[in-house]
């Protein structure tokens, strides 16, 4: 069975991205939500009904905290996305 992870992002997760997650997870389901979140509180909504594993919030840090917070006793874990810049 594969590792859900919902994927908080107006953009697409790149090849190198899914295959990092693959590396590090194994088998991955990745569930791209782009849509405009307007809480926190709402953020964990969605994980509960995709019922994902870990998160990946590219939102404010306000929200992340929030979510990092909300992790513990929610079971899921929030995954810091760390990007390298490619090309000017």
């Amino acid at each position: 069975m594969a590792v859900r992870v919902l994927w908080f992002s107006r953009h697409p997760v790149l090849p190198v991205q899914r295959r990092v997650l693959e590396e590090k997870l194994g088998d991955v389901e990745i569930i791209v939500h782009d849509r405009p979140i307007s809480t926190a509180e709402r953020a964990v909504e969605l994980v509960k009904m995709y019922r994902a594993d870990y998160v990946v919030p590219v939102l404010p840090l306000s929200f992340t905290v929030r979510l990092v917070e909300r992790a513990k006793g929610e079971g899921f874990t929030v995954l810091y996305s760390e990007m390298e810049h490619v090309h000017n």
